[in-house]
């Protein structure tokens, strides 16, 4: 896969259904090794899980999402010998299948939220389009006006805002995570502002009844369509 950057074989994705409803985001969790560092730090930051979460996100911020730079991921850190193990199997597994269809581009879901009656929240439409365009509100949009509104929007309605986002079909993967990390990094960048606001802290260095008092100020309200 690094050298020819392509899935060297067909995948029948029939057969892997259930496998690929588990989403990247998911089993490469930024949120996992935060809270497995609290635990301890030193032999966390050492396992081979850690590494391969930085590697999978230092894709994702890079943009050169492609089967090569997944793959090439891959292999710097785990080598012939931890295939073995079927952990490593598995995530490398679910990597190339979430990364091999390019038919419609990888569509890095979103966590599930909880069933909450959004009818009567204020809401945003946020799309993905097939000429590498962001629609927000039905107009065309540079990032860092999305950002800007994004920030503005969320901040003045707190918990009771909604999200509305989309891709278009033929959007790219590397494209449609740019987007999606746009609207991630609006929210950390609330949930860190009220952090420090409440607790003098990041984040990231909260307690678990903390981080669960920021995330009712800021719930991630996404609806994906």
């Amino acid at each position: 896969m690094v050298e020819i950057n392509d899935i060297p074989n067909e995948i029948d994705f029939d057969k892997f259904e259930n496998l690929m409803k588990l989403k990247p985001n998911e089993y490469y969790s930024s949120s996992c090794t935060n809270n497995l560092k609290k635990i301890d730090s030193i032999e966390i930051i050492n396992s081979k899980y850690y590494q391969m979460t930085l590697k999978m996100q230092e894709v994702i911020t890079n943009g050169e999402i492609s089967p090569s730079s997944v793959a090439n991921a891959i292999i710097s850190v785990l080598k012939p010998s931890d295939f073995d193990k079927p952990y490593y199997r598995a995530i490398a597994l679910l990597t190339i299948l979430n990364t091999s269809n390019i038919e419609t581009g990888l569509k890095r879901e979103l966590l599930p939220q909880k069933q909450k009656d959004y009818s009567d929240f204020p809401s945003v439409s946020i799309q993905a389009n097939s000429k590498s365009e962001i629609i927000l509100n039905n107009k065309i949009v540079t990032s860092e006006i999305l950002k800007n509104k994004l920030y503005d929007f969320i901040k003045s309605n707190q918990e009771h805002h909604l999200i509305i986002f989309s891709s278009e079909k033929g959007t790219t993967y590397d494209f449609y995570l740019k987007v999606q990390n746009q609207i991630f990094e609006t929210y950390s960048r609330l949930r860190d502002e009220k952090s420090k606001e409440f607790y003098n802290k990041s984040f990231s260095e909260l307690s678990e009844t903390e981080i669960e008092k920021i995330k009712e100020i800021y719930p991630q309200n996404i609806k994906e369509q």
